[in-house]
């Protein structure tokens, strides 16, 4: 039951990152029958960082462990919370802060504004009213897990 430290994690993470761009020059000059299995072991890796990072979080949960389905649920809803922010994502391009402006404060303001905004508020939506009125949702390591578990199924999709 030992904890991995910080420095393993990175060094991991950096190996499975090296290991991704290899695979890639792969795929590109493989056959065409071989692809869709290169690309399905591409997509289980490039999973694994969402994997390893829950699970450090998850273990670092010294008091009271989080029931899995609703971490899954989390997950789950962060994914969901892709279309929300592309939506929103949208309707501030409409606004003008577009993250391919010409301009370097236009492109600060559609990333940060357009884009930035969008998938945090979509997110965020996800955990205060769904996850935070749980009874499950008690002290304040949960907000961490909740948040992160929602954070991880964002960036899995994306």
């Amino acid at each position: 039951n030992q904890i991995p430290n910080n420095s393993s994690i990175i060094v991991n993470l950096i190996v499975l990152f090296c290991c991704n761009l290899g695979w890639i020059s792969l795929v590109q000059t493989q056959k065409s029958t071989i692809k869709l299995t290169i690309m399905l072991l591409l997509l289980g890796i490039s999973l694994l960082p969402v994997v390893v990072l829950f699970s450090y979080i998850y273990w670092r949960d010294k008091y009271e462990k989080e029931p899995l389905h609703l971490l899954v649920k989390s997950f789950l809803w962060g994914c969901f919370s892709c279309l929300p922010a592309i939506w929103l994502t949208y309707r501030m391009e409409d606004l003008g802060f577009r993250a391919h402006d010409p301009t370097l404060a236009g492109k600060l303001a559609g990333c940060i504004l357009g884009i930035g905004f969008s998938e945090e508020l979509a997110k965020y939506i996800f955990l205060r009213f769904y996850m935070y009125p749980k009874q499950e949702f008690d002290e304040p390591y949960d907000g961490i897990m909740y948040s992160v578990a929602i954070s991880l199924g964002f960036a899995g999709l994306e």
